[in-house]
């Protein structure tokens, strides 16, 4: 079964040829790489393939939009198989070849990940960003908020056990979904492999036949903030991403093109909240509860001492409650394409 590489990108020459150099070294061989280049000069085939000579390279140029990027290779590319890549992202050697086998041998799987290293990890690390706390992951369970880590390390005394093994039994029976806000909740990770509803697809292989059409939501930013999150969810079944434990692909967080923290996690949060009012496996309940979380994310800012981001969530809450979330009027207005939120 062939698998085609499809990569947006953007002015990050440099990432895209460690990438590239990432992918020749694959032990099974991509039929086709297709770069989505939206790049204030874009490189010529000739120049990519001269550069990278083992890879059956093309590419097509395009407007800004992360979202229309993807949809435009993946709508381009014939293999049944489709390794979805961001262009800061280095494959281990066996990556494609061990994902490939996944989805071969598990046919009810839609999309298949390997860990994603972040800066400063080491390529044996499992849990992304483990619960430092009790406290910490008790406050999250009371506001729905996300949960991206293990908890198994967590101990307590005296009261706090039993309040601990309450928790570990809710999150285990929540078994990798969403809270009742809609933020992910991804606490179990084992090896070999474990199942997930969401997941960050930026190096994941997809199953061509499975996708929506189009793949990704275009109202969002042309940064795509919230992207995987919207594909995740009309992805079939109840935990669609198997991540793998034991390949990897090493994430080098470009600054280039990077928008700040705090815009990053506006955006993100009215995405958020954009889903919960379109997709069908979500009710009113859920966007109450959402409200609620966002209560609990301000008085997070606050604690921190992050008054820019705690405004930025009086903010959200302003527009979610007056009906003015950018990207539901985009949408209603008949679809505009890269809505960008301001703070």
């Amino acid at each position: 079964m062939q698998v085609s590489a499809v990569i947006p990108t953007r002015n990050r020459a440099q990432c895209l040829d460690d990438l590239l150099d990432s992918l020749a070294a694959q032990t099974f061989p991509l039929s086709e790489v297709l770069i989505v280049d939206a790049s204030d000069t874009p490189r010529a085939d000739a120049e990519l393939r001269q550069r990278h000579p083992s890879l059956a390279i093309s590419s097509m140029h395009t407007d800004a939009s992360v979202c229309r990027q993807r949809n435009l290779g993946i709508r381009r590319v014939t293999s049944p198989l489709i390794l979805l890549c961001d262009d800061d992202m280095i494959l281990s050697p066996d990556y494609v070849a061990t994902l490939r086998a996944y989805m071969i041998d598990h046919s009810d799987v839609a999309a298949v990940s390997g860990l994603v290293v972040e800066p400063g990890q080491p390529p044996a690390h499992l849990s992304q960003y483990p619960v430092e706390s009790v406290g910490r992951l008790f406050f999250c369970f009371l506001f729905q908020l996300s949960v991206w880590g293990g908890i198994d390390h967590l101990r307590a005394a005296g009261p706090g056990r039993m309040v601990l093994a309450a928790l570990r039994r809710y999150y285990r029976w929540r078994d990798n979904g969403v809270s009742a806000a809609g933020w992910p909740e991804v606490t179990r990770f084992e090896r070999p492999a474990f199942r997930t509803r969401i997941w960050g697809l930026g190096a994941s292989v997809l199953r061509r036949a499975w996708l929506p059409d189009p793949p990704y939501d275009e109202v969002l930013d042309a940064h795509g903030i919230g992207d995987n999150y919207g594909l995740c969810l009309a992805l079939p079944g109840d935990r669609p991403v198997t991540v793998v434990t034991e390949t990897w692909v090493h994430h080098q967080q470009s600054t280039i093109n990077r928008l700040p923290r705090n815009v990053v996690h506006y955006r993100r949060t009215l995405s958020l909240h954009y889903f919960l009012s379109r997709c069908p496996a979500f009710s009113r309940r859920h966007r109450l509860v959402f409200l609620w979380s966002l209560a609990g994310k301000y008085l997070e800012s606050r604690y921190a001492g992050d008054r820019e981001r705690a405004s930025s969530v009086l903010k959200i809450l302003r527009l979610v409650v007056t009906g003015q979330n950018p990207y539901l009027l985009a949408y209603r207005a008949g679809g505009g394409s890269g809505v960008e939120p301001q703070l």
